[in-house]
């Protein structure tokens, strides 16, 4: 498989983290920083989060 190859999970959100292994598993279109609860260390510690990438260029998508 290659970086290229998109992954579509029905459901998901599916955004890529960009410093380690690892999708968004919350809902398409969801507001707030991506997350992916499966790449936890352990049970009792959260999974990997990161923020929504573009934020500013989606607003200014929504202006034109």
């Amino acid at each position: 498989m290659t970086d290229e190859t998109e992954i579509s999970v029905p459901g998901q959100c599916g955004d890529q983290n960009p410093t380690a292994a690892g999708r968004c598993v919350l809902n398409p279109g969801h507001f707030g920083n991506h997350y992916d609860w499966f790449t936890r260390p352990s049970w009792d510690k959260p999974g990997a989060e990161w923020p929504q990438k573009q934020a500013a260029d989606q607003r200014s998508i929504d202006q034109a």
